[in-house]
């Protein structure tokens, strides 16, 4: 997939970067690979270091926030489609393969892979309530049908991403993209995909004053 840039924030994912960065690389040899340590202070940097020449490393000085690392990464982008993989190992590469190859043939501007089109665990019922009502939030707002805008799987053309002005710093990161999109009227499409969710103990971030930021971040950008 040589058309393809996969952006890959890592913050704190020792345990987990060695074989995200090795799967990602079997399964996508020929795509760009740019990795954003979001300030790192455990061994992460040290193992990308390890990664030298058959990826893109770019570091923050300090933790950012997904939004920031994103941005990062997107100005290194050279390829004509954008995909994000989060290190955390809760997404199946596989499906962002099936994803991209979607986007390939059928040149859609936005594809989405969606946990709420098939049936996922649910550790956190607060959590997955926090998405479904930011989701039809959102699709109230624009007249449309989002059953997952907070899926980390978001593969969006190069040029149609830039020109969004991302400004999200966190999480809102995901309805930014979401709410920028449907703003400027591009269709977003959504196919299943699976969902192993970890737990806060093994490292996971999201919080729910993230799903507060991410009703103001939508409202803010549909009264603009």
């Amino acid at each position: 997939m040589k058309n393809v840039s996969i952006i890959i924030p890592v913050f704190n994912e020792e345990k987990n970067i060695v074989s995200v960065l090795s799967g990602m690389l079997g399964l996508f040899p020929d795509s760009e690979l740019i990795v954003v340590d979001d300030g790192s202070t455990d061994r992460t940097p040290a193992l990308l270091s390890e990664y030298s020449g058959k990826v893109t490393a770019l570091r923050l000085p300090s933790n950012s926030g997904k939004g920031c690392a994103v941005r990062k990464g997107l100005e290194k982008v050279s390829r004509r489609w954008v995909a994000i993989q989060d290190a955390d190992r809760e997404y199946d590469p596989e499906d962002l393969k099936r994803i991209l190859v979607m986007v390939e043939e059928k040149e859609y501007p936005a594809v989405y892979g969606s946990r709420f089109l098939t049936k996922n665990p649910v550790i956190y019922p607060a959590y997955y309530l926090g998405n479904y009502f930011i989701s039809y939030f959102i699709s109230f707002l624009y007249r449309a049908r989002i059953t997952d805008s907070y899926t980390a799987y978001k593969v969006v053309e190069t040029g149609i991403l830039r020109s969004l002005g991302l400004q999200a710093r966190r999480f809102e990161l995901e309805a930014e993209i979401t709410c920028k999109l449907l703003k400027k009227g591009y269709p977003i499409r959504e196919i299943p995909i699976g969902y192993r969710p970890r737990t806060i103990g093994e490292g996971k971030k999201i919080k729910w004053t993230d799903a507060l930021e991410g009703f103001a971040t939508a409202a803010r950008i549909y009264f603009q």
